[in-house]
């Protein structure tokens, strides 16, 4: 019945975006209606172009009680996104129910606009580039906190030298945090058993050694502000968030709303948040 509820009142916002259209003289066919955490996707079938259906965002935002609508061009297609509010933003506990197993050496990242849960096989080294605010360092505490309480045999080594949001995650076993940097690189460097680096600004640390990108047994996952910093080939895998200076980053929301490239792939998805309950959640089942 919930989904029958849905269906009918994404029906009904499709009419109202097709009545705006219409009165502006543009003769579409409003298709899709995909449900995310965080926002209502829809596609524009017209003839008319980007720039003349762009300027209707805000009538649509209006017919639609909405408080914003964005439009944009996606693979040949016109675009239009509605954000959600915040309590619709997913929690990492119930995508873990919702999920069930974890693979090996996985870790969760949210879910992508078709609402399908997004997970990451950490079998290279990631990047997470974004301005102030996108989400970087609450996406890097998810994937860190989902890879310790599911994967008890992973070593890790913390780096936060202003101790932005990470240093919750040293209460994990096997957990190492550090403010100094190179004492950081020194352990990490030494370690046998399987380890991550988690890295929250990249700037902030004077860089990591490229000698490390090469140890067998580490994985590097790093966010910065600053990509420009970085060598950028020494990461297979690079998820971006909100920068105004990053073409590709300007549909994106902020917030935990991302672009995961992998492999010439990119795929957008909202992170899940991991909050100080679920934190305290996870670190009771680890240590029972």
């Amino acid at each position: 019945m919930d989904n029958l509820r849905q269906r009918a009142k994404l029906e009904m916002m499709a009419d109202d975006i097709e009545e705006v259209l219409a009165t502006n003289r543009i003769v579409a066919r409003v298709e899709g209606g995909t449900v995310t955490p965080r926002l209502i996707k829809f596609e524009i079938d017209t003839r008319a172009s980007i720039d003349q259906v762009r300027p209707l965002a805000g009538a649509i935002a209006v017919a639609l009680a909405a408080r914003e609508v964005r439009i944009y061009r996606e693979d040949g297609e016109i675009c239009l996104e509605i954000p959600l509010g915040e309590s619709s933003l997913m929690r990492v506990t119930a995508l873990m129910e919702e999920i069930g197993r974890v693979p090996h050496q996985t870790a969760i990242l949210g879910k992508d606009t078709r609402g399908t849960p997004l997970l990451l096989r950490m079998n290279g080294h990631t990047l997470i580039v974004g301005d102030h605010g996108c989400g970087k360092t609450a996406l890097l505490r998810t994937i860190a906190a989902t890879l310790a309480y599911c994967n008890r045999d992973l070593h890790f080594v913390i780096v936060d030298p202003k101790i932005r949001g990470l240093k919750v995650l040293s209460r994990f076993p096997k957990a190492d945090f550090f403010e100094c940097a190179p004492d950081a690189w020194r352990y990490a460097a030494n370690q046998i058993a399987p380890t991550v680096v988690v890295v929250d600004e990249i700037a902030d640390c004077g860089g990591i050694p490229d000698g490390l990108f090469n140890v067998s047994n580490l994985r590097i996952i790093a966010a910065t502000q600053k990509p420009e910093t970085v060598n950028h080939p020494l990461f297979k895998t690079c998820i971006l968030g909100k920068a105004e200076e990053h073409p590709a980053t300007r549909k994106l929301a902020g917030r935990g709303d991302m672009l995961l490239c992998y492999g010439g792939e990119q795929v957008q998805f909202q992170a899940a948040w991991l909050g100080a309950d679920e934190i305290r959640k996870l670190l009771t089942e680890v240590w029972q």
